[in-house]
């Protein structure tokens, strides 16, 4: 983890990472949370908060337990910007796998309008990036 980090994780049962060719029935993933210890995660940054939002999930990755292919294409599924006193941008992200949504995955990244990160934080699967890209069989 970074020097000035804090990652907190679900109180949940750690899991496994994910493993295609095994029958464990449906794997639950910890969320995790990154803060900054100086409060935010990044410094300012230019760009769209969404493509920002995007940039800091891959560059948090391990922070977050995963590696950058777990978290390469995911699916966007909501995005605003606070209209009172913070102006922050939330984006909200689902994990894929072979152009489909994963179950149960969500993380979050919240922007502040001057591009600086706040948080981000969540649950993916470790390792489905790295599969062979077959499709899993329950």
């Amino acid at each position: 983890v970074p020097a000035g980090l804090e990652v907190t994780p679900d109180p949940l049962p750690p899991t496994t990472p994910y493993d295609p060719n095994a029958d464990t029935g449906l794997n639950v993933q910890p969320a995790t949370v990154v803060v900054g210890g100086t409060g935010y995660l990044t410094g300012p940054q230019a760009g769209e908060p969404l493509a920002v939002a995007r940039q800091t999930l891959l560059a948090y990755s391990a922070a977050l337990g995963l590696n950058p292919a777990d978290v390469v294409n995911p699916v966007v599924t909501d995005g605003y910007a606070d209209t009172g006193g913070s102006r922050l941008f939330h984006a909200y992200f689902k994990q894929s796998f072979n152009g489909l949504e994963v179950y149960n995955t969500s993380i979050g990244v919240h922007v502040a309008p001057d591009g600086r990160v706040l948080t981000l934080g969540g649950g993916f699967v470790p390792g489905l990036g790295q599969t062979s890209g077959g499709v899993p069989t329950p």
